[in-house]
């Protein structure tokens, strides 16, 4: 019998919490296919037995190591969020244009997302994690909005954006980009390809653009 989980913005608030500690190459591979698992079942229906086939490791080394499928969970996320962290430093050092530094970070953005919530997910799991999201003081959300109405305001202010209210283009901004990771999908995802179209067609002119 599976195990109660503990609620999915649980797993989230724990992660979080442990940012600062980068994960251990050593574990990644086993960190890789709990991501993976929680991306197709979410935290209700997933198992250490999953965790164990698909990592290619016994169910009992991951007890011994995690102690549980939550703390286990929550280290995989943990993971999955400092690489992301990670990624949109390594743009917003690398891009200076403004159009491919949003084109960039969706498509980094994208990647996090269908990490987490898998094309085939179970209907519950994406509605958990969009819920996940709005849930916090500041939440996930408000944290991105902020961060994002930022980079948009530095932008007005040095010329390489036309105006316009900060705050609604970021808004904007965030609902497209969690629409797009709402079950059915239409494109591809996973494709960096299509991902790098959509940013540049539909996401990038929310800002560039008058």
């Amino acid at each position: 019998m599976t195990r109660p989980a503990a609620p999915l913005s649980a797993l989230f608030e724990r992660a979080l919490d442990g940012l600062g500690t980068e994960p251990d190459a050593a574990e990644l591979p086993i960190l890789s296919a709990a991501i993976g698992v929680l991306a197709r079942r979410g935290t209700r229906a997933a198992t250490m037995d999953d965790i164990a086939a698909a990592a290619g490791v016994s169910r009992a080394t991951l007890f011994r190591r995690y102690g549980n499928k939550d703390d286990l969970f929550a280290r995989a996320i943990r993971a999955a969020v400092h690489a992301l962290l990670a990624e949109v430093g390594r743009i917003f050092l690398a891009v200076a244009e403004p159009a491919d530094r949003i084109v960039e970070t969706f498509t980094a953005c994208m990647r996090f997302g269908t990490t987490v919530i898998a094309a085939d997910a179970e209907p519950h799991h994406a509605a958990d994690m969009a819920a996940v999201l709005a849930q916090g003081e500041p939440s996930v959300l408000e944290i991105a909005h902020r961060f994002i109405t930022a980079q948009i305001i530095e932008a007005q202010e040095a010329g390489r954006v036309p105006g316009g209210d900060p705050e609604m283009k970021a808004d904007a901004l965030l609902r497209l980009t969690l629409s797009y990771l709402t079950p059915p999908r239409r494109f591809d995802l996973t494709d960096p390809d299509v991902v790098r179209r959509i940013g540049r067609t539909v996401v990038a002119p929310i800002i560039v653009h008058a």
